[in-house]
């Protein structure tokens, strides 16, 4: 190998936490907790994730309360399933990997048969359009009770996880789920100190990230995806938030393609402003990164043109001392793309993405697009050095695809 890929497969340290390379499982839910239950598979599959020689492996969606789920077979945090959470932090642990879990409240958001006879609740009364198959038409506003029980829930559940033996917690601010639709105007419309302004808006949410942090102290490092969502007067203001509460990661705070936006954003800040994974133009590529428009640089080699380009990419942001992080959101070819690229420069990131999918089918489809699979083992990859990109296309996938051949006459 060399240097630098034997630098991106080498230990690393999140925030005081020890890892043993730069590999984290993202959290894709499984569907493996039947009635409530983490199952004997939800434990196989973190086994063997983590004995493929990943750094860190997250469990998705842990509920913080019975409420907070969108539907009946996912689990919520209590004591009842202790027994099968220590089962799983113990079978990561002795696979040599370290297990975060993702905390999370679906708010309005709910499918949940179990809440019959009550409604879900979100920051205002609402139409719960996914619930209505469910006998879930509608969804009622929180009382202050109601938030204060729900933040307590918060701690509570990363209390308990915390003695389970999980290593790291991760928060869902996004996707529409009980947090974010406290942040959204469109989804928060109410009066009180929880409603109008950002500040209130984002005061539920907060107070939910600091009972977190009472419970697990602060050796946890954050980081959010804001995906296009703000003016730059809101983005700073949210930044700013976020800085106060130690957010160590600020990724696309405004839409891609408004570089000076992006770039007023990030001379606003002391939190590191990641973006550029939708950008495909090295003209734009390289105006981004001459206006210090973003301090982590994120290529995807798909959408940039290749693995020259990408490259093109990585040179102009080591001239100004940015990291790159290539944008690689599954496990299709698009991650052996960017492993060749983060073992071919001097300036890749501190992490690398594994996938977001959260489909086993999906991801087993991806994977049977070539052989070798790539895989980590006692921390390190061996990236394939076959001529190319080292990997052989399925013969039989080529085969059964849908193609049309064009023929001069």
């Amino acid at each position: 190998m060399s240097e630098y890929r034997d630098k991106l497969f080498s230990p690393a340290k999140l925030n005081g936490l020890e890892l043993r390379n730069r590999v984290i499982r993202a959290a894709t839910f499984e569907g493996m907790c039947p009635r409530g239950y983490p199952s004997d598979r939800l434990i196989d599959l973190h086994r063997q994730v983590a004995e493929g020689g990943v750094a860190m492996t997250t469990v998705a969606y842990c509920a913080v309360e019975a409420d907070g789920r969108v539907k009946e077979e996912m689990m919520y945090m209590h004591e009842g399933i202790r027994p099968q959470i220590e089962q799983l932090t113990r079978a990561v642990h002795e696979a040599g990997a370290k297990i975060s879990g993702q905390m999370v409240h679906c708010g309005n958001f709910s499918q949940n048969r179990s809440l019959r006879g009550k409604r879900p609740l979100g920051p205002s009364w609402t139409i719960n359009s996914s619930g209505i198959a469910f006998g879930l038409p509608f969804a009622g506003a929180m009382t202050h009770a109601d938030i204060e029980r729900v933040v307590q829930c918060f701690h509570n559940a990363a209390v308990f996880m915390k003695s389970a033996g999980f290593d790291a917690l991760e928060i869902h601010f996004g996707h529409g789920y009980g947090l974010s639709q406290f942040i959204s105007p469109k989804t928060n419309r109410r009066t009180d100190e929880y409603g109008g302004s950002l500040i209130n808006r984002m005061r539920y949410p907060l107070r939910a990230l600091e009972a977190v942090r009472k419970a697990v102290g602060e050796s946890v490092k954050l980081k959010v995806d804001a995906n296009s969502g703000y003016t730059p007067p809101r983005a700073i203001e949210v930044g700013r938030m976020l800085e106060q509460h130690g957010v160590s990661h600020y990724e696309e705070p405004c839409p891609y393609w408004e570089l000076e936006w992006t770039a007023e954003v990030a001379a606003a800040l002391s939190v590191p402003v990641a973006g550029g994974e939708q950008d495909n133009d090295l003209a734009q590529w390289r105006r981004m990164i001459r206006m210090d428009a973003v301090d982590v640089v994120q290529p995807d080699l798909c959408y940039v043109g290749g693995f020259t380009r990408a490259l093109r990419v990585a040179r102009m942001a080591e001239k100004t001392g940015k990291t790159v992080v290539p944008h690689s959101a599954n496990l299709s070819l698009v991650t052996v793309f960017a492993m060749h690229l983060m073992a071919a420069i001097p300036n890749a990131g501190p992490h690398f993405e594994h996938t977001i999918e959260w489909s086993d089918a999906i991801n087993a489809e991806a994977r049977a697009l070539y052989q070798p699979q790539i895989e980590v083992k006692a921390g390190r990859v061996a990236i394939p050095e076959a001529p190319g990109w080292g990997v052989v296309i399925d013969p039989s996938w080529l085969a059964s695809a849908t193609r049309q051949v064009t023929e001069r006459s």
